[in-house]
């Protein structure tokens, strides 16, 4: 039996249609465990009605006290082998159960991590979730691994929630692993605790989830209100690492993801007290260790470069006026030491060559096949033999001229040598309005508006 694990607060508008597809999973063996947390809508009698309905339906109504508090009320009721999390204004896969169990099984893994799409309700668009799983930070030739096989970026495979995530319950209980009693940031304590507690995690490629934004429920859109749950958490995490002798281990992923964080709430931030808060805890708690590491220690290059900024800073003031100008155009600040595909400039399920076999092309090959966005028919590069070598089904440049594409990606970091390339693809006959250059070297709208204009 899997156990489905809600916490409700005041969600009235989302439960029947989350309930529907639950009962209608194509695995039926299901426990459905609702936790009222104090809702003050028709949340209570809506979930009482469903109970009497299926018997599957199980509702604990308790007062409000937040989803680390009511996930945790549903974990200890709940009977299943496996649990899953899920949050009540989500839409599901009707495969979602079958296909996390299915791999559990398979894989005999403690945890299963699904890929994501985002739902975006002011605008009723899909999107791609990069987030939910990160294939450029995953083992690249298999799906199921020990943490420790990639401890020095464990924490970035994924991001801390729990809604795409599958779990063993007798895992959990073992080593008595249980959400933060926060409101916020809850669920990053137990995917932290749970990823470097595992013997063996799988991920699966299927988009089982759409998460939902800017429908004004969830409470992670008002995480600037909640640093002191960030840092109990921030606190939490580190005391189990250290209790259980596992610091040592995972202390890359560990500043990595604790550094992101910190550095995603100073960008974001609408409170003064909060901004204050989070920066003399910083001060005082985390920059020895954030500055006994050298640049490349960092997953993140703009993460690298604010607490660089941080360090000169003397005052909470002095630091906002620094970062002020990064912070509004933070989005187009961000520079990764791992490549993520550039969703935004490719249509879903078109198809797509790739030239570079570097380090660009290498991550984008990666994760564009293991997501199915797009399908890449052809992937070359000048150096074919070079990669081709070592594994990679790297094909001659001249390839370009046999092969059907809607878009052909140039991989290649360097300027100069990008240039280069699209002029070569241009002059072998390439149209010019098929070739998108990644990194972008031209401006990102501009370059947006011809493609769509060519479309």
């Amino acid at each position: 039996m899997v156990s489905i694990i809600l916490a409700v607060y005041n969600a009235e508008k989302h439960i029947e249609r989350t309930a529907d597809v639950l009962l209608n999973q194509t695995y039926s063996n299901l426990e459905i465990i609702f936790v009222d947390d104090g809702s003050t809508d028709s949340s209570p009698q809506i979930l009482d009605e469903l109970a009497i309905r299926d018997k599957r339906i199980f509702v604990i109504h308790q007062n409000n006290m937040g989803p680390g508090v009511a996930r945790n009320t549903g974990l200890n009721n709940a009977h299943g082998e496996y649990v899953i999390f899920l949050d009540v204004d989500d839409l599901f896969e009707k495969d979602l159960v079958r296909t996390f169990l299915d791999k559990a099984i398979e894989t005999s893994a403690d945890m299963v991590i699904c890929s994501a799409l985002r739902y975006d309700e002011e605008f009723s668009l899909l999107k791609p979730f990069p987030g939910a799983l990160q294939y450029n930070m995953l083992p690249y030739d298999r799906d199921s691994f020990s943490p420790e096989d990639i401890n020095d970026r464990l924490f970035q495979i994924t991001g801390g929630f729990v809604w795409n995530k599958f779990f063993k319950k007798s895992f959990l209980d073992k080593y008595n692993l249980r959400l933060a009693d926060t409101y916020c940031y809850e669920d990053m304590a137990l995917y932290c605790t749970a990823a470097v507690s595992a013997k063996k995690i799988a991920v699966s490629h299927k988009e089982l989830v759409k998460y939902r934004v800017n429908a004004g429920l969830s409470i992670s859109d008002n995480k600037d209100k909640y640093v002191e749950d960030l840092i109990t958490v921030i606190r939490l995490l580190r005391k189990y690492l250290d209790d259980n002798s596992l610091y040592i281990i995972y202390e890359q992923t560990y500043l990595n993801r604790v550094l992101s964080i910190i550095v995603q709430v100073f960008m974001s931030y609408h409170s003064q007290k909060a901004f204050e808060r989070l920066f003399y805890y910083t001060k005082e708690n985390l920059q020895f260790e954030f500055k006994a590491h050298d640049k490349d220690y960092y997953l993140n290059e703009n993460n690298y470069q604010i607490i660089s900024i941080f360090y000169e800073s003397e005052t909470p003031l002095d630091f906002a006026l620094k970062i002020h100008t990064r912070r509004t155009k933070a989005s187009q600040d961000v520079f990764y030491k791992y490549w993520p595909v550039p969703y935004e400039l490719l249509a879903k399920e078109s198809r797509v060559a790739l030239y570079g076999a570097g380090n660009v092309g290498r991550d984008v090959y990666i994760q564009l096949k293991k997501s199915d966005y797009c399908n890449v028919v052809l992937w070359v590069d000048s150096a074919r033999e070079k990669y081709a070598h070592k594994g990679f089904p790297v094909r001659d440049k001249k390839d370009m001229l046999n092969e059907e594409f809607d878009i052909l990606l140039i991989c290649i970091k360097g300027e100069e040598k990008s240039v280069a390339v699209k002029e070569e693809c241009i002059n072998m006959g390439v149209p010019a309005d098929k070739i998108i250059q990644y990194p972008e070297f031209e401006d990102k709208d501009a370059l947006i508006r011809r493609l769509t204009e060519n479309e």
